[in-house]
C-alpha cells in the first residue's frame, strides 16, 4: 500500500484519523509504501524539534 504524504502531515497535526489509520495497517502487518517525493516533502517541511519523531515514523515505510 503507497501512503501519500497528506495522511502523514495529518498524522504530525494530529489528525486522529490518519493515525488510527496508520496503526490499524501497521497492526494488520501491511507493507506500506512512501515514494521518494513523500520523504522530501516531509523533510522539506521538517520544524525544528521534529526530526526525532520524523525520523520514527519514516522508518515505518518502504520508501
Amino acid at each position: 500500500m503507497v501512503i501519500d504524504t497528506d495522511i502523514l502531515i495529518d498524522h504530525f497535526h494530529n489528525n486522529h484519523s490518519a493515525t488510527s489509520f496508520i496503526q490499524a495497517s501497521l497492526l494488520a502487518g501491511k507493507i506500506m509504501f512512501i515514494s521518494v517525493v513523500t520523504v522530501t516533502e516531509i523533510l522539506a517541511g521538517l520544524r525544528s524539534g521534529e526530526e526525532e519523531a520524523t525520523e520514527a515514523l519514516l522508518s515505518l515505510f518502504t520508501v
